[in-house]
This record gives structure tokens, sequence and C-alpha cells, in this order.
């Protein structure tokens, strides 16, 4: 479609799973569009988003992701980037957690895989650059601590569908970052919060809490020239 009111209109009418959009487009913009998109209810508003965009700035990107973009790919169009943005939008890159019956797993097979995956990194360096690569590092850092405490505000309310929207949206800077086992914990309790399995709920919430911290010390440890921005990872509540 041409715009992003065309791209709003077609995911109203029908199922997509993914949505590649621009950020600059006429008559909405991509921010705008979803944005809407957003607001629609299940599973319409759900679809995962990827954005198109020339600016690799702190701002532009913060701006995709608080308007619910899952994922960003830099302009030039990097072939193998955006094949790797797709593919972790469609949870193609990790082993998904089963049904809900099965989300709650022993404590030593959550602890058995590594905490990230430097090829992950490495593929962001590839197709984003040094630069785009520290933007998400960054806002991953600023990031997670209103992230997660808005996690257990919706915990604590017994608001099961903000608690499962809040837990997906952090699927997507997770896989993007390498933090495979905070993706699959998040993936966990986005199923236990839509499948309304309170018992374990409470388990998973606490094993969310140790998985941001390990992935922001993962982070702040990978590379030597981004150790500026380790600090901000201590707002991430024990």
């Amino acid at each position: 479609v041409d715009d992003g009111q065309a791209a709003l209109d077609a995911v109203m009418q029908q199922a997509f799973d993914l949505l590649l959009t621009d950020v600059h487009m006429p008559v909405m913009d991509g921010i705008a569009a979803t944005r809407a998109i957003r607001a629609l209810p299940a599973p319409r508003g759900q679809i995962s988003i990827i954005a198109v965009t020339s600016s690799m700035s702190v701002e532009g990107v913060r701006n995709c992701l608080n308007a619910g973009m899952n994922d960003f790919v830099g302009k030039p169009i990097n072939p193998e980037a955006l094949d790797l943005a797709i593919r972790r939008a469609l949870g193609l890159l990790a082993e998904d957690a089963g049904a809900p019956s099965a989300v709650l797993e022993d404590e030593d097979r959550r602890d058995s895989g590594p905490v990230g995956e430097p090829l992950a990194l490495k593929a962001l360096d590839d197709g984003v650059g040094m630069q785009g690569l520290a933007v998400l590092i960054y806002l991953f850092f600023v990031m997670m601590p209103e992230q997660q405490a808005e996690l257990h505000r919706a915990h604590a309310a017994g608001d099961w569908a903000r608690l499962a929207t809040r837990a997906h949206s952090l699927r997507g800077p997770g896989g993007s970052l390498g933090l495979n086992r905070l993706q699959q914990t998040a993936r966990r309790v986005e199923v236990a919060a839509r499948s309304g399995d309170l018992t374990a709920l409470g388990p998973l919430m606490t094993s969310l809490d140790a998985e941001l911290r390990s992935g922001c010390e993962w982070l702040a440890s990978r590379r030597a020239d981004l150790e500026q921005f380790a600090p901000a990872a201590s707002g991430v509540a024990s």
C-alpha cells in the first residue's frame, strides 16, 4: 500500500502475519499508523511490525519502539538484516514455549542455555552498523526499568491482557540483541497471561526479572566501547 492510512485499513480488513512499514509516508506516517494498529482489538492489534527507517538516532529508534513497533531495519536496506528481523518477528530464531500447560518449566532448564547469543550482535552490527547497535543497546537500558515496572503493575492489577501485551513487547528487543533466555521467558509470560494460568505467572515473573538483570549484565560486558551505557542497567529492579 502507498501510505499509513491504507496500511491501517488493510490490517482492519484482513489478517496479516507481519507489517513492514516505512516511518515516513504520506497521509499517515508509520509511527501514527502503528499507534492506531496497536489500539485495535486482538488479534489485529498484535501484528508484528517492523520499521524501515533512515533515522538511526536514539530519538528516531525510540519513537519507533515507543509507538509499538517490534523491530527496525535501517536504510539502505541490508537484505540479511531484513531477513533476520523478519525471522525474529515471526519467532523463527528461537524455540518458543509450547502449549500453556507447558509454560512452567524446570528451573534447571531455564538456566541451561546461554544468557545471550554473540552472533545476534554481530548480525546487528553487520546490518545496522555500530551506531545502530549502540542505539539499540542504549534504548534497552533506558527503557527496560519502565517496561519492567509496567509488567509488575499489570500483574498486580490482574490486567492479564496488558501483561500479555507488555511481555510480547519484550520479545522483539530480546531477540534483536541475542537475549534468547529473556525472549523465551517473555514468551512464556505472554502465553500464561493470555491463557489465565495464574499459577504459572508468579514464578515466571520472578524468572523474567532475573533474565532482565542477566541480559543487562551480558550486554554491558559485550562491548568495551559501550561501557558508558552499562550504569543504566542498574535501574532494573531486583
